[in-house]
């Protein structure tokens, strides 16, 4: 098991007995434990990590100090939990006077059900879905619960293309929220991706906020992760989506439609969104999709297999961490290195998609001195 095993191992909500086996057998070689929880605080992990660690408790007690370091972390994300729990409750009571009904996405779909305590999910902001024609409306009733857009964030032009418009941000705590329209920016390399329309029609009542807001179907949920697996704003650690969709299926995984996906893979961009993070979980591991339909996933999405190691090499140094970055690709690099291994384009031109990018890239840092910041795409999420 190496240290990214490790780490990936804390995905499990139960773990395996074989999985828990070999965790005590890494951690007995020097060294391991402080390289493992370095990793997890890189990527965020330190609570679901700290209670793979609980189950090993004999063989951790001549770490004192990197466990107390571990639950420090994870309390600052129980005291973030009880801010967002606090905020959103005031959002909740003005959506409810205006008949709004949101879907919680990502985190706040996660927080209480694939992770108990709810503060072992960490969460930056709350992402919520409304209909587009309550969009207007929601922001409305998000002013009224004491959320405001930052006078000095991006320009609103500048979300015309996004998923979601400009944040906002609650007055006492700073909780950040974002009201989408779709799950996903669109995007021309994700073509046959189900419309808005099917994710508002594909939901459950939420079981932490019962009568208040909804989630998506164990099945869209499972899109929905994946997409962002692969479409997401970056690549770079985020171990979160890959440990969100681990849990989904170990949990719901029987309540998972695999033959719907199956269709909405007839189109490949989609078959790769789908395939790509599954076919890790199943490399690592971890709960995935059943044999058959990852096959099929497999055929659909029509990927060489240089492009699946490069795509499974990005995931293990950029989006987890271990082993390190490759000698002069940057995180920035990286990024253009995973689009053009998604994308459905002859070798030549891929190869001109990425030197365009990578020379742009460069022309525009020695132009500003910094990384656009008015350019919601770039945003840390």
């Amino acid at each position: 098991m190496s240290v990214r095993r490790l780490l990936l191992a804390a995905a499990w909500i139960n773990p395996p007995d074989e999985t828990l086996e070999a965790a005590r057998n890494e951690l007995a070689a020097p060294g391991t434990l402080a390289e493992a929880a370095a990793l997890a605080q890189r990527v965020s992990q330190e609570p679901v990590f700290l209670q793979l660690l609980c189950r090993l408790a004999p063989e951790l007690s001549s770490a004192p100090e990197l466990l107390a370091s571990l639950q420090g972390q994870s309390l600052f994300h129980a005291f973030r939990w009880e801010a967002i729990r606090e905020a959103i409750a005031e959002l909740f009571t003005a959506f409810e006077r205006r008949g709004i009904m949101p879907i919680l996405l990502k985190g706040m779909a996660q927080a209480g059900i694939q992770y108990s305590p709810p503060h072992t999910r960490p969460m930056r902001d709350v992402d919520l879905l409304v209909a587009d024609d309550r969009i207007a409306e929601a922001r409305i009733a998000a002013g009224e619960a004491g959320f405001t857009e930052d006078p000095m964030g991006p320009p609103r032009e500048s979300y015309a293309e996004h998923h979601h418009g400009p944040p906002l941000f609650h007055l006492s705590s700073n909780v950040c929220l974002e009201i989408h329209h779709a799950v996903i920016r669109p995007s021309h390399r994700l073509e046959g991706f189900p419309t808005p329309s099917t994710f508002l029609r594909a939901t459950r009542p939420s079981r932490v906020f019962p009568g208040r807001a909804l989630v998506l179907d164990p099945t869209h949920e499972v899109l929905n992760i994946c997409a962002h697996v692969t479409h997401g704003d970056s690549i770079g650690r985020r171990a979160q989506n890959l440990i969100d969709l681990s849990r989904t299926i170990e949990t719901d995984g029987n309540h998972v439609d695999w033959k719907k996906l199956e269709s909405y893979a007839e189109a490949p961009d989609v078959a790769r969104a789908l395939f790509v993070p599954l076919g890790y979980l199943e490399r690592e591991g971890l709960p995935c999709a059943p044999a058959e339909t990852l096959e099929r996933l497999r055929g659909s999405a029509k990927l060489r297999s240089w492009e699946v190691r490069l795509l499974g090499s990005l995931t293990d140094r950029y989006r987890i961490g271990s082993p390190g970055a490759w000698p002069l690709v940057s995180g920035r690099v990286a990024n253009i290195l995973w689009r053009a291994a998604l994308w459905r384009a002859s070798p030549s031109r891929r190869l001109l998609g990425v030197a365009y990018e990578v020379l742009a890239g460069h022309r525009k840092g020695r132009n500003l001195g910094s990384p656009n910041r008015a350019d919601p795409s770039t945003a840390s999420r």
